[in-house]
């Protein structure tokens, strides 16, 4: 569940995986997290979930009543998602900008700024269309608002909504209003198009669809362009420097200390593979540890965090 919320509703690209035993939530069996990739190439776990196994059971003297009538230490889960990944969908998406939210959590998603005509007649035909146009767009679900603030030039209300990530803006000014269209910006791009008013709902829907996979796209080409295979310390330790490392571990507690003191890289996880609905452990590479040499079974994901 986590992952599909990561991946299809805020698109940051993240890698699901199971922590090493000195990562994991003290107590538990196991622990699984995500780890997307931030703009700078660092990482940010923004999920995990614990198997607690029956050690809280036994601590608490929580228990049930099994087929065999006897009691039992029940088995436990922890899991959670903090606000710490509304931090990460900025880092992923963000631009100098400011904000880029993905259409399906973006607080507003489509901005309507009003131009002004030069006389009182033009105008209110671009108000009356502006308010037709929220209209139409709110019937097909779409949460939409209309900036008629007073005061304020076109081009600061532009700006505004850039600034606050707003996936798509409609501009309509008189001309527009006569050619039957409007302007189009998408946020994520820049793009400007002109857009026909007839059919509007299924235009916009399209094009907020077009960013949804955009951005998703643009945060899995990050992170595959940032993510190299080595094999040596030298380049674990050029690597953690701009994205991630997918090397051998020998799994050695101490082996992991002396990476992070000397390269800043911290065991991210064991990376999974998914297929369909499931997500399997990556197949066993057995060879020397990239670190120290000592002999590797698998592969691990190592990176810098904040």
């Amino acid at each position: 569940m986590y992952y599909d919320f990561l991946e299809e509703c805020l698109g940051i690209g993240p890698i699901a995986g199971e922590k090493p035993p000195h990562e994991r939530f003290p107590g538990a069996v196991a622990t699984f997290t995500l780890e997307p990739m931030m703009q700078d190439g660092r990482a940010l776990q923004t999920g995990t979930s614990h198997d607690l196994g029956d050690t809280f059971g036994r601590a608490f003297d929580v228990t049930y009543q099994g087929e065999d009538g006897q009691s039992h230490p029940v088995f436990a889960t922890s899991w959670g998602m903090s606000t710490r990944t509304i931090g990460g969908v900025l880092m992923v998406h963000g631009d100098d900008r400011g904000a880029v939210f993905p259409p399906t959590v973006a607080p507003v998603q489509v901005a309507i700024v009003p131009v002004p005509g030069r006389d009182d007649a033009s105008t209110r035909a671009v108000e009356t269309t502006a308010a037709d146009l929220k209209q139409t767009l709110t019937k097909a679900g779409l949460r939409v608002t209309v900036d008629s603030r007073p005061g304020l030039r076109p081009g600061a209300k532009f700006f505004h909504w850039e600034r606050h990530g707003t996936p798509l803006r409609l501009e309509i000014g008189p001309r527009d209003v006569e050619a039957g269209q409007v302007m189009a910006a998408r946020r994520d791009t820049g793009e400007k198009m002109p857009v026909p008013l007839s059919g509007i709902a299924t235009a916009v829907q399209s094009t907020l669809d077009a960013i949804q996979m955009n951005l998703r796209l643009q945060a899995h080409a990050r992170r595959e362009a940032r993510t190299y295979t080595v094999d040596t310390r030298a380049e674990i330790e050029e690597t953690v420097l701009k994205g991630y490392a997918f090397t051998r571990w020998c799994e050695s507690r101490e082996c992991a200390a002396d990476m992070q003191a000397q390269s800043r890289g911290t065991i991210r996880c064991f990376p999974f593979e998914k297929h369909g609905n499931e997500f399997r452990p990556i197949p066993n590479d057995p060879g020397p540890c990239g670190w120290c040499g000592n002999h590797a079974t698998r592969r691990v994901l190592v990176g810098r965090s904040y």
